[in-house]
């Protein structure tokens, strides 16, 4: 299975017994999944967005309010996408400055990166 869909349906909830081995890496592990998902989610919906527009723009048949209507689906879902980028850069800024873990909400595999590892 494509690492993507592997990173998408994992378990958002961190394994750990509640009385012997949570702890607030379990905690930051959990939270870090929830913006994960919320992420992906937001750049699915973003790049299906542009595809709508572009498939509204080659059906307009040169209706000039329909190709203005595919323009601000297209401007919506980039707009969309750069916003997402930036939350996620800066959520990842706070994380290294507050905690001794890295989040790289690009990395499908590992987005939570801690102790130097």
């Amino acid at each position: 299975m494509p690492e993507f869909i592997t990173r998408y349906f994992a378990q958002i909830v961190p394994d750990c017994d509640p009385t012997t081995t949570c702890d607030t890496n379990a905690l930051l592990q959990l939270i870090v999944n929830i913006l994960q998902f919320l992420i992906d989610t937001a750049l699915i919906v973003a790049v299906v967005s542009i595809m709508w527009g572009g498939l509204l723009m080659l059906t307009s048949g040169g209706s000039s309010s329909k190709i203005t209507n595919a323009k601000k689906a297209i401007t919506a879902a980039v707009t969309g996408i750069i916003i997402v980028t930036v939350a996620a850069t800066l959520i990842s800024i706070f994380i290294g400055l507050f905690t001794n873990c890295e989040f790289h909400w690009w990395d499908f595999k590992n987005a939570l990166v801690c102790g130097g590892s």
